[in-house]
């Protein structure tokens, strides 16, 4: 039951938003639920009268107020459409309180994903947060309609025991003694239902990350051949998930198989006593057993909703556990100095080390990058290269030292306006699917003029108008129809395009043809002088012109400009 309490906890925060409108939920339910019983009762009650009267309060009730069987399968026609229309009307309302729901926590987690500190997303698992978008988030969506037809189920309960219990105490009363029974075979059945969920998001988990390890690889999958093996990898993880949804629809079958023959010895039992007791089954009689097929109904879905909270609560305690660490782990970025730049940023005696194995890339670093200037970093890889750039970016901060922008501290910082004013082109230079137009826009206003500068100094004007569509040629998913120079040349577009006065480039050139390096040094030349330039690359041949060049040494850098002339690195 922990288990059961903790995903209503959590349940109950997701309706934060909407409980105004999920709050009449119940109330239309219970209304709803008094509504349908009465209807019943007066149906049975006016329509046994003449051949059998009966001596339970409601019929004498009915007999006084002198309604006839016409009149009293008028009112139930009445009631029980009233009955229907609030449960329509409660249906409207949960599914708009799920969707939602489901809408604002998609938009919530990806909004956490990107305000999470750097440090924190690199050490998640890219199938982590896949997990937690799509099957996570279609757990909650299950387990949010359960909750919700656990809250209204369970007030159409109590309003139908309530009128049965008006209507024929005794019968009601042995029903409940006979369902405390029943509880300890649906008790060991949710057990059972919760050890298997348990296992759930750790199957999806691994099912992801082999779809991934799949579609992140296609080209050296093609190239292999080897099919078998992709099977043989996924295999395991699909297994596993088939083995617990059967488990799941076996211990659910079990579980309504139990209650069907403990409520059809129930109505057995029912009528025989009223047969053997009175000599024929009276309209209370069947006023019962109707309902008791209704409350059966009903036990049955509230029995469903809460074997779905159990089944979904790991999902949903992961994807809760998971934005919970994110918004924990979230960045400050709301400084008040709005800095772009305007004299040079610097580095005084700067120390960095990864928390995750306390391995120190930089110790002691010193220097300062002047605005307009070009800058060269060399070294091997992992060197600390990228590392560089990330704090520039603000997404590392320094173990111990001090970063200043214009004399301002890195930490006073608006770090939205300060990454505004930044272009970085990473090793990859990812493109999404859509158009030319849109990945050098990517979600930028369109402005014709800027848009055909940013291809001309990007040395992609020819082969962009070259292309079907030309800018709204078709991009497939990575750009994977273009080569890593047309890919990289898009993507400073891009950067050129928001006009950045900094620009951060990652080895570059290292995915290139001798061609597409060419016009790339050549669009990067362009920019000297206008655009502060920071690149770090492994080839000294495309940093002669740059002003400044360094290479990473024992954890600082040193200067080689000198030297670049006669080839020494």
């Amino acid at each position: 039951m922990q288990s059961f309490r903790a995903a209503i906890e959590i349940y109950l925060s997701l309706l934060r938003g909407v409980r105004r409108r999920a709050l009449w939920i119940p109330i239309l339910s219970a209304i709803s639920g008094v509504l349908e019983s009465s209807s019943i009762v007066i149906l049975f009650s006016t329509n046994f009268i003449s051949a059998s009267p009966e001596t339970g309060k409601v019929a004498r009730l009915v007999l006084d107020m002198g309604i006839t069987p016409l009149a009293g399968v008028v009112i139930f026609l009445l009631v029980y459409g009233g009955a229907a229309g609030l449960q329509y009307a409660v249906r409207l309302l949960e599914g708009t309180v799920m969707t939602h729901v489901e809408l604002e926590k998609r938009a919530g987690l990806m909004l956490d994903v990107i305000r999470a500190e750097w440090v924190y997303l690199s050490a998640v698992p890219i199938e982590k947060i896949h997990t937690a978008l799509t099957s996570c988030i279609y757990a909650l969506r299950v387990g949010l309609k359960a909750f919700l037809e656990l809250a209204s189920d369970t007030l159409v309960l109590a309003a139908f025991v309530v009128v049965a219990t008006i209507t024929a105490p005794l019968p009601v009363f042995s029903a409940c003694l006979a369902g405390m029974v029943y509880l300890g075979f649906y008790l060991q059945i949710t057990r059972k239902i919760r050890a298997n969920a348990a296992e759930t998001p750790r199957a999806n988990g691994t099912l992801f990350r082999e779809y991934g390890n799949v579609l992140h690889n296609l080209k050296l999958w093609k190239v292999s051949a080897d099919n078998e093996r992709i099977n043989a990898n996924l295999r395991p993880a699909l297994n596993k998930i088939k083995e617990i949804e059967l488990v799941a629809k076996h211990l659910s079958a079990r579980n309504r198989f139990g209650f069907l023959m403990f409520g059809g010895l129930f109505i057995a039992a029912l009528t025989l006593t009223a047969i053997y007791t009175n000599g024929t089954a009276t309209g209370s009689v069947f006023a019962i057993i109707v309902l008791f097929l209704r409350i059966s109904s009903k036990v049955f879905n509230i029995q469903a909703a809460i074997l779905g909270l159990v089944h979904q609560y790991h999902s949903i305690k992961m994807l809760h556990d998971l934005q919970l660490d994110m918004r924990a782990r979230g960045e400050r970025v709301t400084g008040k100095v709005k800095a772009q730049l305007q004299r040079q940023m610097t580095f005084e005696r700067i120390s960095f080390s990864y928390e995750s194995n306390n391995r120190s890339v930089f110790k002691d670093l010193s220097f300062v990058l002047e605005r307009g200037q070009f800058i060269g970093i060399l070294g091997r890889s992992g060197i600390g290269k990228s590392t560089l750039l990330d704090m520039i970016c603000g997404l590392l901060k320094p173990s111990s030292g001090r970063i200043s922008v214009d004399g301002a501290d890195f930490s006073d910082l608006d770090l939205s306006h300060w990454r505004r004013s930044i272009g970085f082109l990473t090793q990859e230079a990812p493109l999404v699917t859509g158009t030319v137009r849109d990945n050098i826009l990517w979600g930028q206003p369109y402005d014709a003029d800027r848009f055909q500068s940013a291809l001309r100094d990007a040395n992609l004007e020819e082969w962009v108008h070259s292309l079907t569509g030309g800018i709204d040629a078709k991009v497939k998913s990575g750009g994977i129809q273009f080569s890593g120079g047309q890919r990289q040349r898009l993507a400073l577009a891009r950067a050129l395009y928001k006009g950045a006065s900094l620009l951060l480039l990652d080895e570059p050139t290292s995915s290139v043809d001798r061609e597409s390096e060419v016009q790339i040094v050549k669009a990067i030349e362009k920019l000297k002088g206008n655009t502060t330039i920071v690149l770090i690359t492994h080839d000294q041949e495309i940093l002669k012109s740059a002003d400044v060049v360094y290479t990473v040494v024992n954890g600082g850098l040193t200067r080689v400009t000198e030297e670049l002339s006669s080839g020494v690195a």
